[in-house]
């Protein structure tokens, strides 16, 4: 006879909009949407969509800028019994196609910086009739309007149609190789995100949570679903560069947000950061590529020493460093997130004891369904300990010490073998890391005749450093283990990234072969 009655993220928007009815739940700009307005917004969209089709389970997909309505209609959405399908503006059109076809979208909405590009895709999408092509900010032929989808829809709660294992979102994977997989999150997923991640970072009723980074990536819904679940107070602006960045943090308070490495450097480039005043921070939440030294001593010195590092999978695991633990546990990605539970096992399957080098299993309160219809992708992805419990494969390799901290080695496939050793680029990252004029780095293996491979570091230096190839090389190299040393540093201007700013290392690791290769074919 309970068995209905499971917290649900669209009830808790009605529950705030009772007890914080006039506070702020979404700003953008200049527009503040209160708890109350929040609430019958995403109602009468909901009813809305349900009236223009929307069965249970239908995939509702997005193509637009961060902002309140972006966010009324995720909601709206799970209100409505649908799925929620973000697209990344990353992608390219033959990407975007690719991964509407699978997720078999029935709705599209989109804002006017991307009508171009949506234009392009209309025809290979049959799932989405001619009236469910939606238009946020704009008018043109064939769209309709979002002030016309709402017309006549009223702002009555809708009934419920989901239950807790029911899709979502949709998450997909960044499509920088290969085809894009889409990743189930639950509405049980999205909710325990967003309560656990929120209470190991202190997130409550008070936060002001600033989106700094795009929806359409899985790490922004951490501090989105914590802030709404807590209910708090959502700050999420277009778009966000280091200026705006520092300027929303001082205006609104802002006590958390997720911003990646790369904007960290940015702002700490950013003249207006030295008279800023940032105490208001709280939380500041980093993830997808690994804080370097001397990036990371800045933040701590310079921004906030509230700062929180994640390590995990969208698929579903992770682990926390939090402020404390920096100084205690250097190079350590923390211990597991409240619920996960991580070990380590070697090519057999055989768990590891602590200390011991191997890979990284989880398993979680918010891991994912499975990649949609693709079963036996996820099949590949288990493993079971003696009990029986199912943990997915992170690919990554790593050890854990006797108090539960994770350090990271790397991905198994960036593994380098020189002359028969395993060398772990990641150890050596974090050597050159400590440079003070290294801002981002990748160290691959290059072919040698003799060695087989051969560690070279590519580097890409802070503004204004006048440290050479050469010198950058003898520095390390002074560092390092005999095994380790490189044959060479080459500095890069810039790196290719995915969504989220996340360095896509198979794309560098090609990149530079092709160049290598040119320049070795040069010498002969």
């Amino acid at each position: 006879m309970l068995d209905t009655n499971f917290l649900n993220i669209p009830d808790l928007i009605s529950t705030h909009a009772a007890s914080f009815a006039d506070k702020p739940a979404i700003i953008m700009d200049s527009t503040v949407v209160t708890w109350r307005e929040f609430d019958q917004h995403t109602n009468r969209l909901a009813n809305a969509l349900r009236a223009a089709g929307l069965r249970a389970g239908d995939r509702v997909a997005a193509l637009a800028p961060n902002g309140y309505q972006l966010i009324e209609l995720i909601f709206a959405t799970h209100k409505a019994g649908g799925c929620f399908v973000p697209v990344s503006a990353f992608l390219s059109g033959d990407q975007m196609g690719l991964l509407l076809r699978d997720a078999a979208a029935t709705f599209f909405f989109a804002g006017r910086d991307y009508l171009d590009r949506v234009e392009e895709l209309r025809a290979t999408l049959p799932s989405v009739q001619p009236d469910r092509w939606v238009a946020f900010d704009f008018e043109a032929p064939a769209w309709r309007t979002l002030d016309d989808l709402l017309s006549g829809s009223e702002d009555h709660r809708p009934e419920r149609w989901h239950q807790l294992p029911d899709m979502a979102c949709l998450w997909y994977s960044s499509g920088t190789t290969g085809t894009p997989k889409g990743i189930i999150r639950s509405h049980q997923s999205l909710q325990a995100l967003g309560i656990l991640c929120g209470l190991d970072m202190n997130i409550d009723s008070r936060a002001i949570a600033l989106l700094g980074t795009p929806l359409s990536a899985s790490g922004t819904w951490i501090n989105l679903m914590s802030a709404i679940i807590a209910g708090g107070t959502v700050v999420s602006p277009p778009r966000c560069s280091a200026p705006d960045i520092i300027a929303l943090v001082e205006r609104h308070r802002v006590t958390h947000t997720m911003l990646v490495p790369t904007q960290l450097n940015m702002i700490l480039e950013e003249p207006s950061l030295a008279g800023a005043d940032l105490s208001s921070i709280r939380g500041l939440l980093t993830l997808g590529s690994k804080l370097h030294g001397y990036t990371k001593s800045q933040t701590l010195a310079r921004i906030t020493p509230n700062l929180f590092e994640l390590y995990g999978l969208t698929e579903g695991f992770g682990t926390l460093a939090k402020p404390s633990e920096h100084s205690t546990k250097p190079g350590s990605v923390g211990r597991p997130i409240l619920g996960c539970e991580i070990r380590i096992i070697d090519e057999e399957g055989r768990e590891l004891p602590a200390g011991e080098v191997g890979e990284i299993v989880g398993l979680g309160p918010f891991t994912m369904g499975g990649y949609f219809n693709r079963p036996d992708e996820t099949r590949s992805l288990l493993w079971r300990d003696a009990s029986g419990r199912i943990f997915l494969k992170s690919g990554d390799i790593g050890r854990r010490d006797e108090e539960g901290f994770i350090y990271i080695m790397d991905r198994r496939k960036d593994m380098i073998i020189t002359g028969g050793l395993n060398i772990y680029p990641a150890d050596i990252e974090a050597v050159i890391g400590e440079h003070q004029d290294v801002v981002e780095l990748v160290v691959v293996g290059a072919p040698h005749r003799k060695w087989g491979e051969t560690p070279v570091g590519l580097v890409k230096l802070r503004a204004g450093s006048a440290v050479t190839e050469h010198e950058l090389l003898e520095w390390a190299n002074a560092r390092l283990g005999k095994h380790q040393r490189l044959s060479d540093i080459v500095f890069w201007d810039e790196f290719p990234r995915n969504a989220l700013g996340k360095l896509v290392k198979p794309k560098i690791r090609e990149t530079f072969l092709k160049s290598f290769e040119a320049s070795e074919s040069l010498k002969q």
